[in-house]
């Protein structure tokens, strides 16, 4: 008896050695962005690794996890990172990055990451230009019926709006939207214009509009567009931002 309970002892230690402490994993977010004001075009990539402690490993009791929380997120440094070929510089740990690039609008770009464990690759297209047709920069607008319209951009997936005080004494909430690739106008809530206790701000706010194609979070396309790690690629092309006055009637 006590002969087996020592094989049994010995077989849970290897079979603890063989498995898992930790679950590791790649998280990507990358972009290529065509901007108008500032004019820029620039790749960004982000790459870390992630790692959860195996809870399946450990006999749960009161103060299991009481001080720590057990996942970390360690950047990856030293990766060969590439978009068409155009290699992009390591800035600071785990973040990669190229300026003054040569974009152009519907070309396609293919992301390629190599590590010294992984390859990851994704692609996506630059959406063609657009702008905002309504308003028109220094437009007044009543803050309950303002509305923004814009011309499409082929090949966009999604389109981002952001409205912001301009004035940073301005205390409004302001108010991002994405919208699908079908929408070409919205209405702009009042909350865009309140703070958090409903006071109305009027005065001037800026309106940002961004063109999408690729992915931009994960929720939209079920952990990523990335093949060989958890991710996002996507690219984005911004309209010409305007100012406008918001007012009360």
């Amino acid at each position: 008896m006590k002969q087996i309970r020592v094989l049994a002892i010995l077989f849970w230690t290897v079979w603890l050695m063989q498995c898992e402490k930790e679950i590791e994993s790649i998280v990507v977010t990358a972009q290529v962005t065509k901007t108008l004001a500032p004019e820029s075009n620039t790749a960004t990539v982000i790459l870390g690794r992630t790692k959860f402690h195996n809870v399946f490993l450990e006999q749960p009791s009161d103060t299991s996890f009481t001080n720590i929380f057990p996942v970390t997120v360690q950047p990856i440094t030293g990766a060969a990172v590439k978009i068409n070929e155009i290699s992009l510089r390591e800035k600071i740990d785990g973040v990669y990055f190229k300026p003054a690039l040569d974009l152009q609008y519907m070309q396609r770009y293919d992301l390629h990451i190599t590590t010294d464990k992984e390859t990851i690759t994704g692609n996506c297209v630059l959406p063609d230009s657009f702008s905002i047709i309504y308003p028109n920069a220094g437009d007044t607008l009543i803050f309950f019926s303002a509305r923004v319209v814009w011309s499409k951009s082929d090949s966009a997936e999604h389109y981002i709006i952001g409205v912001q005080p301009v004035d940073t004494l301005n205390k409004a909430q302001g108010w991002n939207k994405d919208f699908s690739a079908d929408s070409i106008s919205c209405v702009i809530p009042q909350e865009a214009f309140i703070d958090t206790m409903g006071n109305f701000y009027p005065g001037e706010y800026s309106i940002s509009l961004m063109a999408i194609n690729g992915a931009w979070k994960l929720s939209e396309v079920g952990g990523g567009n990335l093949t060989g790690a958890q991710g996002i690629f996507g690219a984005a092309v911004y309209a010409q931002p305007i100012v406008v006055n918001i007012k009360s009637p």
